[in-house]
């Protein structure tokens, strides 16, 4: 389903809570945003969101196996484009923070597979 500009722009500011898209379906939601995926070995699961300075978005999560994590933006367009982490942790099972924007962005929470079998992620982002 693709959603127009204007209809997304009408939304944030009609509707309360925060916009969020997800990058493995496009769809738009508002926070909070619970989740449950299955990734499959050698995939990724990404859940993202646009975040103004000073935001806090309270995360959690849980996986059934260890999984590769991390949260960032993408700063700079073309070859001048870099990856910026807030975030980035290996072998890990289970998280709960906040994250605080440091700068106006699109920032995703993604979790890799690295492991041989599926793997189930179940989480939660929320305005703080």
């Amino acid at each position: 389903m693709k959603i127009s500009p204007l209809t997304l722009l009408l939304s944030a500011i009609l509707l309360p809570g925060t916009m969020v898209q997800t990058a493995n379906a496009a769809e738009e939601t508002k926070l909070p945003k619970e989740f449950s995926v299955t990734i499959k070995p050698g995939k990724n699961h990404e859940e993202c969101i646009e975040v103004k300075k000073d935001a806090e978005i309270a995360y959690r999560f849980n996986a059934s196996q260890p999984v590769r994590f991390n949260i960032h933006y993408h700063a700079g367009k073309g070859s001048n484009e870099k990856v910026e982490y807030s975030v980035n942790l290996d072998k890990i099972d289970t998280k709960e923070d906040v994250l605080r924007a440091p700068i106006d962005q699109h920032y995703c929470w993604m979790w890799s597979n690295k492991t041989v079998d599926s793997v189930t992620v179940s989480g939660l982002l929320s305005m703080k």
